[in-house]
């Protein structure tokens, strides 16, 4: 074997552990509650909110106008008219998509399955809250 041949299987060797430790960091930080209604990681700076939940989850999106609107987390679903996951970054309500919000150093992002608001219901309430 030559040492470009070494070379070149020790670059490989060494990427392949980066990534898997890059993913694996993550992934020990995933949380999910006990019901599944509400999830939280950490960012992956430079990575959009919604391409990290696709890599540590099982979820489903339909496409709207705006992007993606995820309908489902690992199982537990939104029917969109009654209740829907909220995006948040950081501990607040995002004004943009999981799809467009690229994450940026620190941040840590969260999903929750929320009552949606109706005319003759209360405000949107997070699951796990003391009016659940």
């Amino acid at each position: 074997m030559t040492a470009l041949e070494i070379g070149k299987k020790f670059s490989i060797i060494l990427s392949a552990i980066f990534i898997s430790a890059c993913v694996s960091q993550v992934d020990r930080d995933l949380q999910i509650s006990a019901d599944g209604k509400q999830v939280i990681y950490p960012a992956i700076a430079g990575e959009s909110a919604l391409s990290t939940l696709k890599r540590l989850t099982n979820i489903r999106t339909k496409t709207e106008e705006f992007g993606q609107f995820v309908t489902a987390i690992n199982g537990i679903e939104g029917n969109g008219e009654t209740h829907f996951w909220a995006f948040f970054v950081n501990g607040k309500k995002s004004r943009e998509g999981a799809g467009s919000y690229i994450a940026k150093p620190g941040d840590l992002f969260e999903w929750r399955l929320v009552r949606r608001k109706t005319e003759n219901a209360p405000p949107i309430i997070p699951y796990g809250s003391p009016r659940d």
